[in-house]
């Protein structure tokens, strides 16, 4: 079981050979996470100023592997270590590589932060507490469903709604191209300042849009597990993979044209929810009589649930035939399935 394996903690920054768009920024996070996952590796990326500044942990020598390849990666120059050391716990056990960049943050976070890393190349015995400290003030600072106003009365909540059904309607009507905040307050019956109050640009609605959506359905399959009975762990596992299939190929947030774009530009894996969601799914096997000795179980879920999705995302832009297809379904009930079951198989397993 891991909690028997040395974990380890690297951070490194790097300066990057080649312009990023937001959109290469988010599949290349999304990419590396999913294989980070399937490596048991968890942590943080963030890009700020043409530079990388990456944490990575795990179990064993794998952060140390992983690294090793990024400094042989073209796409990476003055590549630097920061940190690396043996920890006792995960700092980032439900994330699989969040990225966060200078776009999600103020110049002064921008600045503070690099400041930091650039103290921690300059000082190899600075501490991991001090840089991890860092990065964690800029995830304190940043608004959790990317909202310019949050709102503290009902009466607000009912404009935020407002505006973001106005949005829909626009977005059916000119596309994404062409939606255009005017419009949307328009729509909306408010005024414009009303809606830059909450939000700075379309781009921004759209990306609530999105969180709203994945986020209700995992909320409402979340449901079902409070009654849902099962046999065995494998059980559970295909429960979850039809689920997963099924959230990317729905069609309830907007046609499938604009669909698409939304999930492959504004569309982040919601590794908090899924993180919570591992709980709940723990719960359900401890009610079923499917009990584990793994105290890194939920970890286990978190981590392949958050594995799966990045793949279903994948496919759903790339190849969406294979989310009708059984062997991709069965696969993801699979990964879950030994995620469940952990280092040691249920009794009669």
């Amino acid at each position: 079981m891991e909690a028997d394996i040395p974990l380890r903690c690297l951070a490194y920054t790097s300066r990057s050979n080649q312009n990023w768009t937001d959109a290469d920024l988010r599949e290349l996070a999304e990419r590396a996470g999913a294989r980070n996952l399937a490596l048991g590796i968890t942590g943080r990326l963030l890009f700020a100023q043409g530079s990388f500044i990456q944490v990575l942990e795990g179990a064993a020598l794998a952060p140390q592997d992983l690294y090793h390849r990024i400094r042989r990666d073209p796409r990476h120059a003055d590549v630097t270590l920061l940190i690396d050391m043996r920890v006792g716990t995960r700092s980032y056990p439900s994330w699989g590589m969040e990225l966060l960049t200078e776009h999600d943050l103020t110049p002064e976070q921008t600045s503070s932060v690099l400041s930091q890393v650039e103290k921690a190349a300059q000082e190899p015995a600075i501490s991991w507490d001090s840089l991890l400290g860092s990065i964690r003030k800029l995830e304190a600072g940043r608004p959790a469903t990317a909202v310019n106003t949050t709102p503290r009365q009902s009466r607000a909540d009912v404009t935020l709604d407002r505006l973001l059904a106005a949005a829909r309607s626009v977005l059916l009507r000119d596309g994404l191209t062409d939606a255009s905040m005017k419009a949307v307050a328009a729509e909306a019956n408010v005024s414009l300042n009303t809606a830059y109050r909450y939000f700075s640009s379309t781009e921004q609605i759209v990306g609530l849009m999105v969180h709203r959506w994945q986020t209700s359905r995992i909320a409402n399959f979340a449901g079902r597990l409070a009654e849902l009975r099962v046999d065995n762990e494998a059980q559970l596992a295909g429960e979850i993979a039809d689920n997963v299939s099924q959230q990317y190929l729905s069609n309830d947030l907007i046609p499938l044209r604009i669909r698409l774009v939304a999930l492959r530009d504004y569309h982040r894996i919601a590794y908090a929810e899924l993180w919570a969601f591992a709980g709940l799914v723990v719960q359900t096997l401890e009610r079923n009589g499917l009990t584990s000795a793994d105290p890194t179980r939920q970890e286990r879920i978190a981590m392949a649930l958050a594995g799966i999705a990045a793949q279903a995302k994948m496919a759903a832009l790339h190849a969406p035939d294979q989310l009708h297809g059984t062997r991709f379904r069965d696969d993801m009930a699979s990964t879950l399935t030994r995620a469940m079951r952990g280092a040691e198989p249920a009794p009669g397993a």
